[in-house]
């Protein structure tokens, strides 16, 4: 799994059109990195193509069967 990070406006874009939302935690110490964000996790192959995301709670098995079969399909 790979995290991003970068320009808030393309971060928040792409957060927006994968319905992953974040929010900055008020409050905080360190407010440039902590964030609430969703448990959900987007599946992004190294091209950039979507393929939706894994909801929460994850577990190794499905992810792993889920990913296998889109490895399969392409």
């Amino acid at each position: 799994f790979t995290g991003i990070t970068g320009d808030i406006e393309v971060i928040y874009k792409l957060a927006t059109d994968l319905t992953l939302p974040f929010v900055p935690v008020l409050g905080s110490d360190n407010s440039n990195y902590d964030m609430d964000h969703s448990m959900n996790l987007a599946v992004i192959d190294p091209n950039g193509n979507y393929f939706g995301f894994f909801k929460s709670p994850h577990t190794p098995e499905k992810m792993a069967q889920v990913l296998e079969s889109i490895i399969t399909f392409n």
